[in-house]
């Protein structure tokens, strides 16, 4: 009985097997389409950096434009740990000089002694010493209190037409003739005084000074804002700053 053929064995036993060579020119085509997809890899990454440059170039100009030049760092700066929280530090401040104090206008008085105010004073005119051309009026400061108070500088004087008159011609001028001002004590009941000396009305043309029957003075005491008119009938320039009184210091006396 013959046994089977067996078509595999018969095929190993042809010999080898001669492979097919490839069609010509077959080579020369696989390595150029290689070539031609290496070519466009390069442009295209040659193109993603034309056009990121293009970006920063861009960005830095609009930022130059804005602000000035501009640094760009050449390392990128240290990141933050979160689990050390950025500390800021205050700006520091350049100390500034307190402006110099203002000197007091009055000097210290006695312990315990208030200036003497408006409403503890009486005040009274008097005739004053004569100068040459000028009238002397003397204005008399009486303490009412029961206790001192201290008197210091120069008052405000000013001529009225009545009580509550209008104000004829210019305050009086502060004059330092008599010498500086100083700190008089008015016991209770004591008296100071201040000097007044006025510009007789017949020095000057009449229609220069228009001269004006005043009824009185009204009357400042030394830093105080609130007045006394004294009664006085005299005559003053009723034009501003023509024939201008001049008032002294408070002093000690009547």
């Amino acid at each position: 009985m013959t046994e089977p053929r067996d078509p595999f064995e018969e095929w190993l036993g042809a010999g080898p097997v001669e492979p097919l060579a490839p069609r010509p020119g077959e080579f020369d085509r696989i390595a150029g389409r290689a070539r031609r997809r290496r070519a466009v890899r390069a442009g295209g990454v040659a193109a993603a950096v034309l056009v990121l440059l293009t970006a920063v170039t861009g960005v830095v100009t609009t930022l130059a434009g804005l602000g000035g030049d501009v640094d760009i760092p050449a390392t990128p700066p240290p990141v933050t740990s979160a689990a050390e929280p950025t500390r800021s530090v205050p700006p520091t401040h350049t100390p500034t000089t307190a402006p110099p104090t203002s000197p007091a206008t009055t000097p210290s008085g006695t312990p315990g002694v208030t200036r003497c105010h408006t409403e503890d004073l009486s005040v009274s005119v008097v005739p004053g010493d004569r100068a040459a051309g000028h009238i002397g009026l003397r204005i008399v400061f009486t303490n009412r209190l029961s206790r001192p108070c201290d008197m210091f500088g120069y008052p405000g004087v000013s001529f009225l037409s009545g009580p509550a008159g209008s104000e004829l011609g210019a305050p009086a001028a502060r004059s330092a003739a008599e010498g500086a001002p100083k700190l008089i004590a008015l016991a209770a009941g004591g008296k100071s005084h201040a000097d007044l000396l006025l510009v007789n009305t017949a020095n000057f043309a009449t229609n220069t000074c228009k001269p004006q029957q005043a009824a009185g003075v009204r009357v400042y005491p030394p830093d105080e804002t609130a007045s006394i008119f004294a009664a006085y009938p005299v005559m003053v320039c009723s034009v501003n700053g023509v024939g201008t009184a001049e008032v002294f210091p408070v002093a000690s006396g009547p």
